[in-house]
């Protein structure tokens, strides 16, 4: 085949002289619309975000869909509710063909997350808003998009914000004229596989966005749920470095309740929402699920909705925003591995290093906590015995001076009484003896009292005592011995 073969070879020969002018002219080398980088996407998903137009609302779900799932525009506004779920921590979404895939022969499902750390960009909060704004598409068999030509009308929308943007987009270095419904889809392939030096399984990305493997590749590698929750995770725009990339989607926690208290606030709480939804009784089972995880992002994010969202938003205007109990608001919470309870969801997706940052966080939390605990506790032992603390050390010295004081006047008082009692009970009179010279004792003719030691504490002995002093004869001296004691008895 000469012809073909020369063919192929002028069709090369062209390509070089169109790139070789291209670079000569200073044209544009690349082809179609660029790619849209994660600050651009954020910058357009806020405006759209706090936008007062209530189709703005349908606009901003779509183009997060268009993100977080990779896939062209046209799939995400074909997609059914029925073919939605929220499991665990995630949505998924299944679809019955694709560009490449016509015949139904990779169909899903497809992993989206939340992001609570950036609710502007959110899918979860997303759709919550777009549920209760538009609750009619909640019913069974009905599209999550409803109405004809929405491509058209969201490609023209999405111009528009182009242009409004085109000096703010100007300073992040976008033409906005290069930037189309295609620039996401480029944009987050591109953000998802060079997020980080750890990055997701390539198979994964590829075969979510819908790109070919080419060859044996397509015979024997295959989408699975490990790798392209990883990818979804990515998608969201979490920092896949960093410790909170593990974080769970909103959700109500009643870990702090017992168990009848647990089925009387989640009674309460499906009633509450059921009464402000238009038959709400006939909502499908998969639909009414995904609808109570998402209320819990309204319930999580309630203050940054207040604070953000235009005063003439539709969404303000929902029964539901409009009077949300506080009580019903604190139950919503989200949670990471370090900190998880029993009602915690969960978590799918994460990568191992950041597992193993998660599990490091864990330990450094304990050892806070064992910190402050062992602190406390010596401090407050410290401080129980007086030390490091002046006043705590003089009042105790205070204290012991002060009881033992007592202790030695009453000891005192009462061997004072006992001595006062024994000389009243004794026999002699005082001028029964006269100290000379303070030492020798002259008794008159009339005897003498002996006073013995137990004349003081013995009645018994004393009277003895005195009758044997009676006796001696009168004008008698007492001895040398009984004088110094009647001396000592009467000092």
């Amino acid at each position: 085949m000469p012809f073909a073969s020369e063919l192929g070879i002028y069709i090369k020969g062209v390509g070089r002289y169109i790139a070789a002018a291209k670079q000569h002219l200073g044209l544009k080398l690349t082809e179609g619309k660029d790619s849209m980088n994660q600050e651009v996407m954020e910058l357009i998903a806020e405006n759209l975000f706090r936008s007062k137009d209530k189709r703005d609302i349908l606009y901003h779900l779509i183009f997060l869909l268009d993100w977080n799932l990779m896939k062209r525009a046209e799939n995400c506004l074909h997609a059914k509710m029925i073919h939605m779920g929220f499991v665990e921590d995630h949505l998924t979404f299944t679809f019955a063909k694709e560009k490449g895939k016509q015949h139904g022969d990779m169909h899903g499902p497809w992993h989206c997350f939340a992001n609570p750390k950036k609710p502007h960009i959110c899918l979860v909060l997303s759709f919550a808003r777009y549920f209760l704004t538009y609750p009619q598409v909640l019913r069974e068999g009905a599209p999550l998009f409803e109405g004809t030509n929405q491509y058209g009308r969201y490609s023209s929308r999405l111009h528009q914000l182009f242009h409004e943007l085109k000096d703010d987009l100007k300073n992040l270095g976008v033409d906005y004229k290069d930037l189309g419904t295609h620039s996401a889809r480029k944009g987050v392939g591109t953000m998802v596989a060079n997020a980080s030096t750890v990055g997701p399984p390539i198979v994964a990305l590829c075969l979510r966005a819908g790109w070919k493997l080419g060859g044996v590749k397509e015979k024997y590698l295959f989408r699975a749920d490990g790798g392209d929750m990883a990818v979804g995770r990515r998608a969201a725009c979490l920092d896949v470095d960093d410790k909170e990339f593990a974080i769970s989607p909103p959700y109500f926690d009643y870990s702090h309740l017992d168990a009848d208290g647990t089925i009387e606030t989640k009674e309460n709480l499906e009633r509450w929402l059921k009464q402000r939804l238009p038959d709400a009784d006939n909502i499908p089972a998969n639909s009414w699920n995904l609808v109570l995880q998402c209320f819990a992002s309204v319930c999580y994010h309630y203050e940054y909705l207040c604070e953000h969202l235009d005063d003439k938003c539709s969404f303000r205007n929902t029964a539901v925003f409009r009077d949300l109990p506080k009580e019903i608001q604190d139950l919503a919470t989200v949670k990471f591995p370090w900190d998880k309870t029993s009602w915690t969801p969960k978590l799918n997706g994460v990568p191992p290093h950041v597992l193993h940052i998660a599990k490091i966080e864990s330990l450094e939390r304990k050892l806070d906590t064992l910190e402050e605990n062992l602190t406390a506790t010596i401090v407050g032992e410290m401080e129980r015995r007086g030390f490091s603390s002046t006043a705590f050390k003089t009042s105790d010295i205070t204290d012991a001076l002060a009881a033992v004081t007592q202790q030695l006047t009453n000891q005192i008082t009462t061997e004072l009484k006992e001595i006062k009692d024994a000389v009243k009970s004794s026999r002699g009179a005082a001028d029964d003896y006269v100290i000379v010279d303070g030492a020798d004792v002259v008794l008159p003719g009339g005897g003498v009292a002996i006073v013995d030691e137990d004349d003081w504490f013995n009645d018994a002995n004393g009277a003895e005592g005195v009758e044997g002093g009676a006796e001696g004869e009168e004008g008698a001296q007492p001895n040398e011995s009984e004088q110094r004691r009647l001396q000592r008895k009467r000092k």
